[in-house]
């Protein structure tokens, strides 16, 4: 499958994720809106909600596919052990949730 299409069906699952987890846990439910920036090497991976616009979540390497934690707005981090998964590796991330605990692991 090629990385745009990969790419997708890793945002899709967090999307759904994401969602799924506020309404089981939250008072007041909310709906996650999953979308991609397009950088030169890292796509960085950003979510919106009712009170969080603009958070990042993660990046995904366009030549290969690893996701890494953020380091901040501007890049992933990339020192050491960095390569939290595999956008083609759906084990990778399965156990994904909204604050990005997953990627500190």
């Amino acid at each position: 499958m090629s990385y745009n299409k990969t790419l997708i069906v890793f945002m899709n699952y967090l999307e759904d994720r994401f969602t799924e987890e506020s309404n089981s846990r939250d008072r007041s439910p909310d709906k996650y809106s999953i979308r991609m920036v397009k950088g030169r090497r890292f796509d960085r991976i950003v979510f919106d909600n009712t009170y969080d616009f603009n958070r990042i979540h993660c990046f995904v390497e366009r030549n290969t596919g690893n996701i890494y934690k953020p380091a901040g707005w501007r890049g992933p981090h990339t020192k050491g052990n960095c390569i939290r998964g595999s956008i083609y590796d759906k084990e990778t991330f399965k156990n994904a949730d909204r604050f990005g605990g997953w990627l500190y692991l």
